[in-house]
């Protein structure tokens, strides 16, 4: 062991020190811990006039009672910023540079020399995480009676606890917090046993196990194992977090908080025992495929995006992981999903731009990704909650076709802009219902891609009552523009929403902000003036009067559909 000290310039007095229930008697608690841990190496940091004061008195106690000599670790005694600087450097080489288990005495430490060793072994630590073990003692002096030597190691450990349980909740990795977990773990129940096992076991390693199992699944992207079967991870950790709060909070309560939010990584990912097709098993889905995105794993994110859509309302013989999995039947549900869900395209751009490397011409940006995911994830979620609620309204659909609710909102998109584009009757009866009636305005271009944009939306802090402009990603389901006489574009902004659907969040105030800022925009025609259109079932307009009260026009979707038909009969005459 190396035996590390401060020495300052302090009038020490000869005291007994307790340590670990030995009592050690001298003026030095550096010689009280040399005599009860016998080290291999003395490391005495000092300035000039504190080792001209007691370093020969220190040495010569030391060598009389048959320790190593003391190699003396000089620092200046400014406290200028260079200085500070020279200190950092001489703590972190005293630390690093030791090839056993090392001893950090911080009594006589000056003024800001404790902190100054507290910082220097939290940098080696996080250099170097395999180095040697690190105790911190404090010697508190008592005139009268036993002077007691302070263990604040558990203080550092709550430091590195704090900081792996942090790089947990960054990146997804759990390999730095497992093994002090286990450590902990392994400690409490020794200390358990021997004191006659009172009280109910500590169940810390519980907790280690489950850190474990999760952190590897949610590396490998192993979604069958995290997110399902007997012993889902996701689900084990939270339940290990609740089984072990106790030990947690009498045992490291600084370390709860931290804690808690690793549990709120991981509770949204709770199937609650319902099958990847289901729409419980769909929502765990989506909240994996978002934590990969916050933390920054885009290829893990677009992975489990993909696979995860595929598996709505898929049969059970090919909706999850698993030693039953039909791949012929995951195949036929694959291609099903390709040919029906228009967003699967953007999906396989996203998916092979980040597999290729970025071998490509023009290799795309992190805001690219991040823009397309954030677009795909919300596609996919109004999927899922239209599933939901039409599943919840009774309706007739089969399983697969309530997991394509939106692309069968997109297809009725496409059949809403090939009717405008190809019907005057109908054209006509749809400009009619707004401000642009009567005024010679005509077809120009339509398009039903959903065009998208980031938009700057005005909104109150609900907490201070302030208003905040937040930046979100928003898209118009048909965009279609009408041109007058004198080349002048208007457009209208038409959003399109099933019997189960429901608004997004701030999706009506968005629709106008988007079409306000695209106002005399190129890219999207140049129009001068819009208006907002919401197309949807008269029940839908019913159950969402606030939202729909938003968009400039409200149209039933009933209604739409009857002049569609009258649109069909015009073309039947036009073409025959």
């Amino acid at each position: 062991m190396r035996l590390v000290s401060f020495l300052g310039k302090g009038d020490y007095r000869e005291t007994d020190y307790r340590f670990e229930e030995q009592l050690y008697r001298s003026r030095f608690v550096l010689r009280a811990l040399a005599d009860a841990l016998r080290p291999s190496e003395i490391r005495v940091i000092a300035t000039d006039e504190a080792w001209a004061q007691h370093g020969a008195v220190l040495d010569a106690e030391l060598t009389a009672a048959g320790h190593p000599a003391v190699i003396r670790v000089p620092i200046p005694t400014a406290a200028e910023p260079d200085d500070l600087w020279q200190l950092f450097g001489a703590v972190v080489a005293t630390l690093r540079d030791s090839q056993t288990p090392i001893l950090f005495d911080i009594t006589h430490g000056f003024r800001s020399q404790p902190f100054f060793a507290a910082a220097c072994i939290q940098y080696v630590q996080t250099i170097e995480p395999n180095g040697k073990p690190v105790r911190v003692v404090y010697g508190e002096y008592r005139s009268g009676e036993p002077s007691p030597i302070w263990e604040l190691t558990t203080f550092l450990d709550v430091l590195a606890w704090s900081r792996e349980l942090l790089l947990l909740l960054r990146t997804g990795r759990a390999d730095g917090i497992v093994l002090p977990t286990e450590a902990l773990g392994r400690e409490l129940n020794r200390t358990w046993a021997a004191s006659g096992r009172v009280g109910p076991r500590p169940q810390i390693q519980l907790l280690s196990q489950a850190l474990a199992r999760f952190g590897d699944d949610l590396t490998t992207i192993r979604t069958g194992s995290l997110l399902v079967g007997d012993r889902p991870t996701a689900s084990g950790l939270v339940d290990a977090i609740d089984r072990t709060r106790g030990d947690i909070e009498r045992y490291l309560p600084q370390l709860a908080p931290v804690i808690d939010q690793v549990r709120g990584l991981a509770a949204p990912l709770d199937t609650g025992g319902e099958r990847l097709s289901t729409p419980g098993g769909q929502r765990a889905l989506l909240e994996l495929a978002r934590l990969y995105r916050r933390l920054g794993r885009y290829g893990e994110a677009v992975s489990v995006l993909r696979e995860g859509w595929i598996s709505a309302g898929a049969s059970e013989a090919c909706d999850q992981p698993g030693p039953t999995l039909d791949f012929e039947a995951r195949h036929a549900q694959e291609r099903a999903w390709i040919e029906l869900v228009p967003s699967s395209r953007s999906v396989a751009e996203v998916r092979n731009d980040l597999q290729h490397a970025g071998f490509k011409k023009q290799p795309n940006t992190r805001e690219w990704f991040d823009r397309q995911l954030t677009m795909l994830l919300e596609r996919w979620e109004q999927a899922i909650e239209s599933t939901v609620t039409t599943t919840d309204s009774g309706s007739s659909l089969r399983p697969q076709e309530q997991s394509l609710a939106l692309s069968k909102e997109q297809d009725f998109d496409r059949l809403l802009e090939n009717a405008l584009r190809d019907s005057p009757v109908f054209l006509a009866w749809l400009v009619d219902q707004t401000k642009f009636a009567g005024q010679g305005a005509v077809y120009d271009a339509s398009r039903s891609d959903h065009p998208w944009s980031l938009v700057d939306l005005e909104t109150m802090d609900p907490a201070t009552g302030e208003t905040r402009i937040v930046r979100r990603g928003s898209e118009t389901d048909v965009l279609l523009l009408l041109r007058y006489p004198d080349g002048r574009r208007v457009a209208l902004h038409i959003e399109n929403k099933l019997e189960g659907g429901r608004f997004t969040p701030d999706q009506p105030a968005m629709y106008r902000a988007r079409a306000a800022q695209w106002l005399g925009d190129p890219k999207y025609g140049s129009y001068v003036d819009f208006q907002t259109i919401l197309i949807a079932p008269q029940s839908f307009l019913e159950r969402h009067a606030s939202g729909a009260a938003e968009f400039d026009v409200r149209i039933r979707t009933e209604e739409l559909l009857r002049q569609l038909v009258h649109r069909e009969a015009d073309r039947s005459d036009r073409t025959s």
